[in-house]
């Protein structure tokens, strides 16, 4: 996918001690008419084995929701992140979703764009939630991307995360970002807990069938706890490419 990147800013921004969040946002971002458009925080998923080298600038899910905001029809601004401890981000050893889901909370407030929309694709995703349940009035709709697995189901990927650390090189920030990655879980529960914050919450969430990492079993619990949200389950990947622009740049549109 085509991915412009004319009119985004790169920029740094410390959101705790230590943790440097590189990030693009969109330069009128800050400006007059972009102040009555939703404005989108949106971070990747986690790349193994080398989560270094994963940034939103090179995971393809994060440039379906770009490429939704960027349609000349829609135009929103939006901020993309890299994760900690992932791309050009700096951490402080830890990249747990909930200390993610704050880092998006603290950008969309660095950037004066509060309340903002929270979208994601597999970790990136498990952020959003975290940041909506932190402080559901700073999230005004939600966009989730392929869910990653989590509470019951999250132990066949704390395993698979396991071993693909120990085959890197001892102590290295890969190994520990993937170690960190493997222990991490949404931080909250029950589910009714979730359908009680973000019940009124728009919510579009897709996902794509026979990915073991990203089950629909997730998409479908969470499109069970939000009625006002969308669940739209492509058959393969080559089928969401194809679509979820369309759909992100509608779901947009309506708010």
């Amino acid at each position: 996918m085509y991915l412009s990147t004319m009119n985004v800013s790169e920029c740094v921004f410390e959101v705790d001690e230590g943790v440097k969040i590189a990030h693009g946002v969109t330069r009128e971002a800050l400006g007059e008419e972009s102040a009555r458009k939703p404005f989108v925080v949106v971070t990747h998923g986690l790349g193994t084995p080398k989560p270094t080298e994963r940034s939103w600038k090179t995971d393809e899910w994060v440039g379906q929701v770009i490429a939704g905001c960027q349609d000349l029809s829609v135009r929103c601004p939006f901020a993309a992140m890299d994760a900690r401890g992932q791309g050009a981000s700096s951490w402080a050893g830890d990249c747990a979703w909930k200390l993610l889901g704050g880092d998006m909370l603290r950008l969309a407030e660095h950037h004066g764009r509060s309340p903002f929309v929270a979208a994601g694709q597999s970790q990136g995703a498990a952020a959003s939630l975290e940041a909506a349940m932190a402080s559901p009035d700073s999230v005004s709709a939600l966009i989730l991307l392929r869910l990653p697995t989590f509470w019951q189901t999250r132990e066949g990927s704390r395993v698979a995360l396991q071993k693909a650390a120990a085959l890197l090189e001892s102590g290295t920030q890969d190994q520990l970002v993937l170690l960190s990655a493997a222990g991490t879980d949404l931080s909250f529960g029950p589910p009714s807990v979730v359908a009680d914050a973000l019940g009124s919450k728009p919510a579009l969430i897709l996902c794509t069938e026979n990915d073991a990492a990203h089950p629909t079993q997730s998409s479908r619990l969470v499109h069970e706890l939000l009625p006002k949200s969308r669940l739209v389950v492509s058959q393969n990947e080559d089928e969401a490419r194809t679509a979820w622009p369309q759909l992100i740049r509608d779901f947009l549109a309506a708010l």
